[in-house]
């Protein structure tokens, strides 16, 4: 059995609260920051996918459909 302060700290609060993530195992709530550094991630995931998929064109750098700013925050939105 491994403890955390964390662990510590929730059972001292509620201990069904500590029992339902550590006994059963169920997930807490994702924070709101969490969340957004999840969708951020996945966003810039999503972006990377799409250049690595676009033919490659020696003459040009960025290739212009797959880097704009508008399909970063498309799939940014997507994911929120």
């Amino acid at each position: 059995m491994r403890l955390s302060y964390t662990a510590l700290k929730t059972f001292q609060q509620c201990h069904f609260r500590y029992h339902l993530r550590y006994d059963r195992g169920l997930a807490s709530r994702p924070r709101p920051v969490a969340q957004s550094s999840r969708a951020l991630h996945g966003a810039l995931h999503l972006f990377h996918q799409g250049l690595k998929s676009q033919p490659a064109a020696k003459d040009v750098l960025f290739p212009s459909a797959a880097v704009s700013l508008d399909t970063l925050l498309a799939h940014f939105i997507r994911l929120l």
